[in-house]
Formats: structure tokens, sequence, C-alpha cells
């Protein structure tokens, strides 16, 4: 089943899920692979990350507890890059504008009747 990140074809991979649960399995895990490959200096992160789901899924006792655990993981990293980004802005100067950017011709519109 090809598939990139333009083309997924949800309802193909629900049947073959349901259908077939191993040949989903061995198509979700080369489909990921491929992806993972595909990313030059990233790869040992994300292979470390995709452990770590994968490791979460064998943990579930039911698709949607795996869900549910897989959602928990996202904000945690979502929670950890967010307060990175706050850490560097907040180490940042505060930009001012140029004093000529600062400047702009205003338009009164008359009220509406």
């Amino acid at each position: 089943m090809q598939t990139s990140r333009h083309n997924f074809d949800f309802d193909a991979w629900r049947q073959l899920a349901e259908h077939s649960p191993e040949d989903f399995e061995r198509q979700r895990r080369s489909a990921v692979e491929k992806v993972i490959n595909g990313q030059g200096c990233n790869t040992r992160r994300l292979l470390a990350l995709q452990t770590r789901i994968d490791l979460e899924i064998l943990r579930a006792k039911t698709p949607l507890n795996a869900c549910l655990r897989l959602s928990v993981l996202m904000w945690d990293y979502f929670d950890r890059l967010r307060e990175t980004f706050d850490k560097n802005l907040m180490r940042q100067e505060p930009r001012q504008l140029p004093a000529s950017k600062k400047t702009a011709q205003i338009i009164a519109f008359p009220a509406r009747k």
C-alpha cells in the first residue's frame, strides 16, 4: 500500500486493519521506517521516539487505551517543546522597530447609521 503525506487513504488502511491485522502491522511498520529513513540527520531521535510509541501500544490493553496513552505522550512532548520555546524567547532582547516603521497614515471611516 503506497502512502505518502499527501495521499493517505484512510479507508484502505482501515479495511486492511479490519481484514488483515498482520498485513496492516507489517505495512504500517514499513511506511513508518520509510518516513524515518528519509529524514537524514534526525533518524536516531525518530527511531527512539518510534520505539517509545511501539512500547506504549504494546503496554495498552485495548486500542482505545493505546490511543489515550499516545495522546498523553504527544502532549508531554508538546509541553517540553513549548517550555524550550518559552525559555529561548525569554532570553532574547525585545525587538524595537525603527522609528520610520512606527508611523502610518490613519484613515477615518464614517460611522455606520
